[in-house]
């Protein structure tokens, strides 16, 4: 094809082009057009500053708009306004448009059922324009329905439209019981109020009188910090679900003039709830009364300090009230994140180690300084410490409950905390059930006996590597073997295992020779029985050991190059344990605990070996 002819049709497809989509482009603005002829109002939804609503048989509802565009309901009542759902009929109400004009100047409304509309809404802008529509019955489709608009023509506006106007006086109030926003409650105050009964002692609080006050409240860090009536941390739990509750609480059945408040139980009331939600510093409050009700369907009366209109929330809240000052208290050991922990220092009655979190390392054994610290040892210690509660909080003035000399004093330094903290494990209480220990904060609470002991029975060798000997079986190529006092060379030069010695001896089967090198792998320490071994090992039975075992492995870098593991000699039969035996490890200088199967699974292996 000539370059003139490609040219000549390029432009041709970016004419047709230009003109399909001049098309599409006038075709949306005629569209646009006729549903802007088809708008009943001029005004935009910014422009309105009143809307009334008023549904058949009902008083109005008045929503006023201020400067800022906060809308406030001034009839039938002073309310407070549901924002968004103002806002959404302010945009229905503007955007409403005539389907169809049945009569411009009709000499009846009866026949479209309105002359006693089923709604009617009213609406003034900032700048004095005004606007009307009255809705009758539904049209024949059951898709639109009657309306006269300005008391003027009447057309057919759809039904949607209609719902989404038609809105009664507890839909458009606030119905939340404590409008938070996005930023959520960050202070609860909450309060009991001493009932009018008989146990009102004199010269105590007068029935009616606020009980001690229980306030929380959240920290820069995202904890939560009990401040009266004592400083503590609070319970992240319990308290995210409280605050999650009074968030997201919905109020029902509103008595606007309740001819009586005692009728309610709100005179005097049950309890307070004062809340402080978002940057702002104007505190809610409401106040609790009695049930409405019995069973399952029973609710409770409640009423902002703030209005007078009695309302119901569901009687599960009171479930979340504090029914006493520890009721909040964090109640965990740990308080802080376990993610935090950047130190850990034991200080044990005879010994005292410690741990770092390295950020590349990860966790290390410091004091005294080791390479071969056990990290899921250290991760699983510091997830179970995170999981121990206290189950009640003793009163400071019964003594030092054996603190000040600890069994176990557990030191800990966090990110972002000034403060280390302190676990200590002190005296049994009295019944010998439970331990007294601090938290990390300071607190003394009461441990479990079986949970305490998870703190007390530590020592460094929980969180050193327990493998003394480990290895990939495909990787042996040599192994000397010393058993029962018979010396074994086994040898893989290819792809099969030969022994070497003893002189006439072969496998009756490969396998056996892989159960003898899965015997061992991996060899981990049940227990450290000595720091140093002694000069004289026969207590242990390793002067003479029973197994001996030295392994010749490949590198998977060069298949050529060969690395002779660590040598492992096992001795005797703990006195204390049958399953356990003594070991040594070349390079450690200690004595470990292994167990017996070792020593029988290899004997049991090594039955496969026989005469040629």
């Amino acid at each position: 094809m000539k370059p003139r002819t490609t040219i000549l049709l390029l432009v041709a497809l970016c004419a047709l082009c230009a003109g399909y989509y001049l098309m599409l482009r006038s075709e949306e603005q005629r569209r646009l057009h006729h549903e802007e002829m088809k708008r009943v109002f001029t005004f935009e939804p910014g422009d309105l500053r009143t809307i009334s609503i008023q549904q058949e048989d009902r008083r109005p509802t008045v929503g006023v708009r201020d400067d800022q565009g906060v809308w406030r309901i001034t009839e039938p009542y002073a309310l407070d306004a549901y924002q968004e759902l103002w806002d959404r009929v302010a945009a229905h109400l503007a955007g409403l448009m005539d389907e169809r004009t049945i009569e411009e100047d009709p000499d009846t409304l009866d026949d479209y059922e309105l002359d006693y509309p089923r709604l009617v809404v009213t609406a003034e802008t900032r700048n004095g324009e005004t606007g009307k529509v009255a809705f009758g019955m539904a049209g024949p489709l059951q898709t639109n329905r009657y309306a006269q608009i300005n008391g003027g023509p009447v057309g057919l506006v759809d039904e949607d439209a209609y719902l989404e106007l038609n809105r009664g006086l507890e839909m458009l109030r606030q119905f939340y019981l404590f409008p938070a926003g996005q930023e959520g409650i960050r202070r609860v105050e909450f309060t009991w109020f001493w009932p009018d009964e008989e146990d009102s002692r004199a010269g105590g609080p007068a029935p009616g009188d606020e009980s001690t006050q229980v306030v929380i409240e959240v920290e820069p860090d995202g904890r939560w910090w009990m401040r009266e009536p004592i400083e503590c941390p609070a319970s992240i739990a319990e308290v995210t679900r409280f605050v999650t509750e009074l968030q997201t609480e919905t109020c029902k059945d509103f008595v606007d003039e309740p001819p009586s408040l005692a009728d309610y139980g709100l005179d005097p009331p049950a309890a307070r709830v004062t809340v402080y939600a978002g940057a702002g510093e104007n505190p809610q409050t409401a106040l609790f009364g009695s049930l409405d009700g019995t069973g399952d369907d029973a609710r409770m009366f409640a009423k902002r300090a703030d209005a007078p209109a009695v309302f119901t929330v569901r009687k599960e809240l009171r479930k979340h009230f504090p029914e006493s000052i520890d009721a909040y208290r964090e109640r965990r050991l740990l308080t802080h994140p376990a993610g935090s922990i950047l130190s850990m220092r034991f200080t044990l009655r005879d010994a005292t180690f410690a741990l770092e979190n390295d950020p590349e390392r990860g966790w290390i054994v410091v004091e005294p300084v080791v390479d071969d610290t056990d990290q899921a040892a250290v991760s699983n210690y510091i997830g179970t410490l995170a999981k121990l509660q206290g189950t009640s909080f003793p009163d400071p003035e019964e003594g030092d409950f054996g603190l000040d000399d600890p069994m176990v004093a557990l030191s800990l330094t966090f990110d972002g905390a000034d403060e280390p903290g302190e676990i200590r494990v002190g005296g049994a209480t009295a019944n010998g059930k439970a331990y007294y220990v601090t938290q990390d904060a300071g607190a003394v609470v009461t441990l479990d006996a079986q949970y305490t002991s998870y703190i007390t029975d530590v020592s460094l060798f929980r969180f050193r590597e327990k493998k003394l000997l480990t290895f990939e079986v495909e990787d042996v190529v040599r192994a000397a073997l010393e058993f029962d006092g018979v010396s074994y060379v086994f040898e893989k030069p290819a792809q099969s295992w030969r022994i070497t010695e003893p002189d006439e001896k072969i496998w009756d089967s490969q396998a056996d020779m892989q159960a003898l090198l899965e015997a061992v792998c991996p060899t981990n320490a049940q227990a450290i029985e000595a720091k140093l071994r002694p000069g004289d090992l026969s207590v242990y039975g390793l002067d003479a050991p029973t197994l001996t075992l030295a392994l010749t492995v490949k590198t998977d870098d060069d298949p050529d190059q060969q690395t002779v593991l660590p040598i492992l000699r096992i001795g005797a039969i703990a006195k204390d344990n049958s399953r356990e035996r003594f070991a040594i490890l070349d390079g450690r200088p200690e004595v470990f605990r292994v167990r017996q199967a070792h020593v029988d699974d290899i004997r049991q292996a090594l039955k496969g070996v026989r005469d040629r």
